[in-house]
C-alpha cells in the first residue's frame, strides 16, 4: 500500500489560545509498506517528562492522518478510524472507512477528507459525529482528493487542486497540478459555500495555517513554490513567491512567524508582517511530517527509511534536541492540549452564563457552541448551539468555554 504525506494542523479556540497547554504530542507509524504482519503503531510523547512510550499497536500497512482534541485521539489505521481516550490510552470505538487523508474536528463533527488516490469511493468530505462516530452525511461539489482542511469561526476551509496528482514515492507530495482551490464549507449546515480559485499560481495547494492574530488564512502551493495568503479583513487574496525549493508544508504560526517546509532540507521561517523568508532551515532533516505547538514554539517533527527504523524528533527553543524511536514510517502527528485552570483568575471573563450556580441546562446566549472542563482541565461536556446540558456532571465548579470566550459555573 502507497503512503502519503499529510501535514495535520491544531487549531485552537479563537480566544483561548494563552490558557492552553500541550500535555503530549501522538504519533501514528504505518509500519513497512505493506510487508505481512505489519502494525499501526501509536506512542506518546510527554511534554513534562520528556519521556515517550507505545500505547497501541493496530494490524495495518499504513496511516495518513490524527487529530486530538479535549483528550480524545482520531487516527486512521489502514481503512478504519479509530477512537482512543488519551487519558487511559485505551482504544473506544471504530468505524470502517477508506481513503483517509486528513481529518479536522469542527464543534461535534469529525471530518474526514477523503482521496481516491487512496481508495476512497469519492473526494467528498465525510462528516461523523464526533462522539458516535455515526456517519452524519457528506459535503457536496468535490471531485478532486482533499488535500488539507481547517477550521476558521463557523467555517471550514478545503485546500483541494484540479488534476490532482500524489506522489506514490518518497519524497510524497504533490506535483503536476494545473488550478489550486480553497473551498469555504459553512458549520452551521454542511454545504459548500464558494470556492476561491487561486488559478495556476496556486497549483499543489497542500496545506493550509491560519494566522488568528491577524486573520490572516496561508496555503502552501507545492507546484509553484508559493504561498496563498488570504487577508479576511479586506476578503483579498495574493500569491507570493518564496523563491525556495520546498513550499510544500505549513505547520503553524507563533508570533510573526509561520513555520513550514520553505528550505531545500528541513524547516523554515517565514516573515508574516515582511512577507519574506527569515530562515530557510530552523531545523535541518529529511522529515516526513511535521507540526508546530503554537503556544510553546516546539517543533515535532518524524523520519523514517520507511522500512528500517522512525524517529521524533522534538525541537524546543530552551532544551537540547531529543529523539526518540517511534516505528517505522510515522507519518502522523496530533497534539493533545488542555486548558490550564486557575491561571487567569485575575483576569475578567468575557462570557456570560445563566443560571450559575446551576443544575442542569446552562445557557450561554449567542454562543455557537460550548464546551465545559473540569478543574483537572479535562473536557467533559460539548454541545453545537448555546445549551449545554450539564445534568450529569457532578457538583462542583468548571470552566465553560465558547466562541465568546470563557467564564466559571458551579455545578450544584
Amino acid at each position: 500500500m502507497n503512503k502519503i504525506k499529510t501535514l495535520l494542523l491544531v487549531v485552537l479556540p479563537l480566544s483561548l489560545s494563552a490558557q492552553f497547554q500541550v500535555k503530549q504530542a501522538i504519533t501514528v507509524a504505518g509500519g513497512n509498506f505493506g510487508q505481512p504482519g505489519n502494525y499501526v503503531k501509536y506512542g506518546k510523547y510527554d511534554y513534562f517528562d520528556h519521556s515517550f512510550q507505545f500505547f497501541d499497536s493496530i494490524p495495518g500497512d499504513f496511516t495518513n492522518a490524527a487529530v486530538a482534541d479535549g483528550q480524545i485521539l482520531f487516527s486512521n489505521a489502514s481503512n478504519t478510524i479509530y477512537k482512543h481516550d488519551l487519558s487511559v490510552y485505551t482504544r473506544l470505538d471504530s468505524v470502517p472507512f477508506a481513503g483517509t487523508q486528513t481529518m479536522e474536528l469542527a464543534y461535534s463533527y469529525l471530518i474526514v477528507g477523503p482521496s481516491t488516490v487512496l481508495n476512497a469511493n469519492s473526494n467528498k468530505p465525510i462528516v461523523f459525529d464526533r462522539f458516535t462516530l455515526d456517519t452524519i452525511g457528506e459535503i457536496d461539489g468535490f471531485n478532486y482528493p482533499i488535500m488539507d482542511m481547517i477550521q476558521i469561526e463557523d467555517s471550514l476551509y478545503i485546500a483541494w487542486n484540479i488534476t490532482s496528482v500524489i506522489d506514490q514515492v518518497p519524497p510524497f507530495g504533490v506535483y503536476a497540478d494545473s488550478i489550486g482551490y480553497i473551498s469555504v464549507v459553512s458549520l452551521n449546515n454542511l454545504t459548500k459555500v464558494r470556492d476561491i480559485d487561486l488559478g495556476a499560481a496556486g497549483a499543489g495547494i497542500n496545506t493550509l495555517a491560519y494566522d488568528k492574530v491577524n486573520r490572516i488564512l496561508f496555503g502552501a502551493n507545492a507546484a509553484t513554490n508559493s504561498l496563498t495568503k488570504y487577508d479576511f479583513w479586506s476578503g483579498n487574496f495574493s500569491l507570493i513567491p518564496t523563491n525556495t525549493a520546498n513550499s510544500k508544508d505549513l505547520l503553524g504560526v507563533f508570533g510573526d512567524k509561520l513555520y513550514g517546509t520553505f528550505g531545500s532540507n528541513g524547516i523554515g521561517t517565514w516573515s508574516i508582517s515582511g512577507d519574506s523568508i527569515i530562515q530557510e532551515n530552523v531545523q535541518t532533516g529529511a522529515f516526513i511530517q511535521a507540526i508546530l505547538d503554537t503556544v510553546n514554539e516546539v517543533l515535532y517533527a518524524t523520519e523514517s527509511d520507511y522500512f528500517s527504523y522512525g524517529n521524533l524528533n522534538v525541537f524546543s527553543p530552551f532544551n537540547t534536541p531529543e529523539t526518540f524511536s517511534c516505528g517505522i514510517s510515522p507519518e502522523a502527528i496530533a497534539l493533545d492540549y488542555f486548558i490550564l485552570v486557575g491561571q487567569d483568575e485575575k483576569e475578567s471573563l468575557s462570557t456570560k452564563a445563566f443560571p450559575n450556580p446551576c443544575t442542569n441546562r446552562l445557557e450561554v446566549p449567542s454562543a455557537l457552541w460550548v464546551e465545559v472542563y473540569n478543574q483537572f482541565g479535562q473536557r467533559v461536556g460539548y454541545q453545537v448551539g448555546s445549551t449545554i446540558d450539564l445534568s450529569n456532571l457532578a457538583d462542583g465548579m468548571y470552566w465553560v468555554i465558547t466562541n465568546l470566550g470563557k467564564t466559571k459555573v458551579i455545578k450544584i
